[in-house]
């Protein structure tokens, strides 16, 4: 019986070492590298001007805008190409930009208000398309505007552009050679400065300006449709006696398009805890939720694709802080919870998880790079590497080949 009892602890002991053993190799990562399921690229689109806009910093330490291409894949080194003096961007804005075929699509626009910063930093306002296969990261067609664009993200389908200008919706396709074409033009009653669409193509909920000067507008929530004409069309705005907007920002729609986050703290950093704001687009579009207190200045968040929970960047940067955090919220049930928030290098922007779901991309302006998760349930295990960035991460986005 001894001898029995003693086999069986030593089984034991061996399938816990085991374990652990493979715990310990899943999170150190056996390629000493960081690498992903299927081959993916990140985009991060880079201000040099950050000193002039970011508080404690220099404007003597402006650099030129850069662009950033990382290519991950699973037996492979991460490849990374940054390329400074091409494009202009800014970091003011929704910190998202998107990826259609082999090309990357850089916004800029020329507001800088209260900034002390030259015309020739800010640049123009342009759409860019960049060719991320060439070595050089070639800018391939360049379309300037006399409005501003504040945003761009890709459609679903993977062909066209949608840019919200300063007085309109503008659709783009973006052709083989990377020429951008628009294809339509809808008026909008205000400026439209952040966005999501749904991945059925149809649903977008905006944030924007109730009318043509933001100084002395209210911004509001707001729920447009886009129609096989590719033209977006304004379905109404989403207002609540219950839950207050103030400062609405960086919306994200969930993957089965029912339910969308939208930040409520306009992006800024002023010391004071910021909500969440939960809508339900099961049928008409209104606000269910608010979730208190998650952190001072909320920039932008990613619902993981299985849509059980979702990761906040949150800027917590007002006066002399030294970390900002990511707070994680869960989805799983009717009301939206607030589990944890973890800490991260000052000012995280992009964000976006792989298509899989098993990893976390999150930019870091101040550090000049992408901090990398590995994702397991809801928990954020952080990699011992990093993908530096071009100077002044400014937005992110991501497509898996």
């Amino acid at each position: 019986m001894k001898n029995t009892m003693l086999a069986f602890s030593l089984v034991l002991l061996l399938c816990f070492t085991l374990a652990c053993q493979k715990q310990q190799s899943a999170l150190s990562n056996e390629h000493n590298y960081i690498t992903t399921k299927q081959p993916i690229i990140l985009f991060s689109i880079n201000d040099g001007e950050v000193p002039s806009i970011l508080p404690h910093l220099s404007p003597e330490d402006n650099v030129q805008d850069s662009i950033t291409v990382i290519r991950l894949s699973k037996d492979r080194p991460p490849d990374t190409r940054t390329v400074y003096g091409t494009t202009s961007s800014t970091i003011l804005g929704s910190p998202r930009t998107a990826i259609i075929g082999r090309y990357g699509i850089v916004t800029n626009h020329d507001d800088r208000s209260g900034l002390k910063v030259p015309p020739e930093v800010a640049g123009q306002n342009q759409i860019i398309a960049v060719d991320l296969e060439s070595d050089d990261l070639r800018v391939v067609s360049r379309v300037e505007l006399a409005q501003q664009p504040l945003l761009a993200l890709a459609h679903p389908d993977g062909k066209r552009v949608i840019v919200a200008l300063s007085d309109h919706w503008g659709v783009y396709k973006v052709k083989d050679d990377g020429a951008l074409v628009e294809v339509s033009q809808s008026a909008s009653p205000g400026i439209v400065y952040s966005f999501d669409i749904s991945n059925d193509g149809r649903t977008i909920i905006a944030t924007m300006t109730k009318g043509v000067d933001p100084a002395s507008s209210k911004a509001g929530i707001f729920h447009f449709v886009m129609n096989e004409e590719d033209r977006i069309d304004l379905v109404g705005e989403i207002s609540s006696d219950k839950f207050k907007i103030d400062g609405p920002f960086s919306p994200r729609i969930s993957p089965d398009g029912k339910r969308a986050l939208v930040l409520n703290s306009e992006g800024g950093s002023d010391g004071v805890l910021d909500d969440v704001l939960v809508l339900d687009l099961t049928g008409t579009v209104k606000i269910s939720q608010s979730i208190k207190q998650v952190a001072d200045g909320l920039e932008s968040l990613a619902i993981h694709p299985s849509g059980e929970f979702a990761v906040i960047t949150c800027l917590d940067m007002h006066g002399r802080t030294v970390t900002s955090h990511l707070a994680i919220v869960d989805l799983r049930g009717d009301e939206v919870q607030l589990l944890h928030h973890i800490p991260i290098e000052l000012v995280p922007e992009g964000i976006e998880f792989t298509p899989d779901g098993t990893k976390l991309f999150v930019g870091s302006t101040r550090a000049n790079h992408v901090v990398v998760y590995d994702v397991r349930g809801m928990n954020l295990y952080r990699s011992p590497y990093v993908l530096p960035t071009g100077y002044g991460h400014s937005a992110l986005a991501l497509k898996a080949n």
